[in-house]
């Protein structure tokens, strides 16, 4: 394997307590962004939600929060934040771009804690970054000391379909205005409900779906819960950084490689009894439900009240505490 590493810092790789950079896998480029250089304390990856934004929101709002319980370790996926190919065609429509599924981005992960002299680390996956968590524990589960999920998307199928559900409800609310708004609901809830009857979806079918969601929600899948927050959130994703650099129906052959959106790791979240686990949702998060696990004794699950699809920025107190409280029992456990 070919490893080429070009760090914005000046500074040698393991002299400096903190340093980002572009690392080069396999002809791929992989942004990380490191914070802590204390080895008493264990490594953490930091996964952030769906291709195409990047992790500033996740490195923004965790190193104040967990700074003294883990070394954090930030990374943006390749086409991702700060992770654009230099000279990489755009993802061509219709047809996925190789090398760049869930399983391959585990692949490059193990590939940097190796550069980086870490053998053992734990994960934090927010939305699709707690997926490619999955794939890695898949690929090395021997590596992972525990699995933090925040609005963990594991069952894709599923999750599609209530969102489909909730977004038809709203346009079936919006569809009683006698006004165009209601007009155009009319027409979009009969896409939803011809996509709702499918029992496979298509990368037309999610085309159709996240067009819906571009042109009525500019954030996605984002709901602020109060002013406050939104507020806090929205100037956070303002950030040149963090905006996607591709859209999301741009990022739609992307994302559908690997099968996507009929992928489920809910049998590998299942067979993990011995691995310390915690999932973590907002309790407004209106497009997709809580998952409902058989309890096991290494397996805990957290609703933060007063937060949606970003609980690390709309409750950071309740998020700290669930966090810190569950890295603090993994520790006591493993000194037995």
């Amino acid at each position: 394997m070919s490893l080429m590493v070009l760090l914005t810092c000046p500074s040698p790789l393991f002299s400096a307590p903190q340093y980002e950079g572009v690392m080069t896998i396999q002809g791929k480029p992989l942004y990380i962004s490191v914070h802590g250089d204390n080895k008493d304390l264990p490594a953490m990856v930091c996964l952030p939600f769906g291709p195409g934004s990047s992790s500033r929101y996740l490195e923004e709002s965790l190193v104040p929060l967990l700074k003294k319980e883990a070394r954090l370790i930030f990374v943006d996926y390749t086409y991702s934040g700060q992770a654009i190919p230099a000279d990489a065609p755009l993802i061509h429509k219709g047809r996925s771009t190789p090398g760049l599924s869930a399983a391959d981005h585990a692949d490059m992960i193990l590939s940097l804690m190796t550069t980086l002299g870490i053998d053992r680390f734990g994960l934090l996956g927010h939305d699709y970054g707690a997926f490619i968590a999955l794939s890695l524990l898949e690929k090395a589960p021997e590596k992972i000391l525990f699995f933090i999920g925040v609005n963990p998307r594991i069952n894709y199928y599923d999750d599609i379909r209530h969102l489909i559900q909730a977004l038809y409800q709203h346009m079936e609310d919006l569809s009683g205005e006698e006004s165009v708004q209601g007009l155009m609901a009319m027409d979009k809830r009969s896409t939803l409900s011809r996509i709702l009857k499918k029992t496979f979806f298509s990368p037309e079918d999610m085309e159709s779906l996240f067009e819906i969601i571009e042109k009525n929600y500019p954030l996605y899948f984002y709901q602020p819960v109060d002013k406050k927050t939104e507020k806090r959130v929205n100037k956070t994703m303002r950030t040149k950084l963090f905006t996607p650099f591709h859209s999301v129906k741009t990022m739609m052959p992307y994302i559908y490689s690997d099968d996507f959106y009929m992928a489920s790791k809910e049998e590998t979240l299942l067979t993990l009894h011995s691995l310390p686990t915690l999932l973590l949702w907002g309790k407004a998060d209106i497009f997709f439900s809580s998952y409902s696990y058989p309890p096991r004794p290494l397996m805990s699950t957290c609703v933060i009240p007063g937060a949606a699809f970003f609980p690390m920025l709309e409750n950071p107190q309740d998020f700290e505490e669930s966090i810190v409280s569950f890295l603090k029992k993994v520790k006591e456990d493993s000194g037995r």
